[in-house]
């Protein structure tokens, strides 16, 4: 992979990263909005419970995606990004395209 191909994945991975941070920003807005807005005690205590859960699915989801991102970035510095972490064999630019934070090549 050339210089190029990895300074733009560099910044695919740059761009994934700052959109799941605004999404997890927008959702924690979202859930301000919602509590603002409750009718009554019940209702509220609805709410407090879906919005737990769903700022729980959501902090998980963009807490991994964060990380291999990072993994993915931290890989470009010490120059083993789009190598396999099992078999070692380059990962095809292709894969990498669609999953720019890939650990594995497709057969592994």
């Amino acid at each position: 992979m050339n210089k190029k191909q990895v300074d733009s994945f560099a910044q695919l991975l740059r761009e994934q990263r700052n959109h799941f941070l605004q999404e997890f920003r927008r959702a924690e807005q979202g859930l301000d909005v919602i509590a603002e807005e409750r009718e009554s005690e019940l209702e509220e205590h609805a709410q407090e419970e879906q919005t737990a859960r769903l700022l729980t699915r959501l902090d998980d989801q963009t807490l991994h995606a964060v990380k291999e991102i990072d993994a993915a970035l931290q890989k470009i510095l010490d120059g083993t990004y789009g190598n396999c972490e099992a078999c070692h064999k380059s990962i095809a630019i292709a894969r990498l395209r669609i999953l720019p934070a890939a650990r594995c090549c497709r057969s592994c």
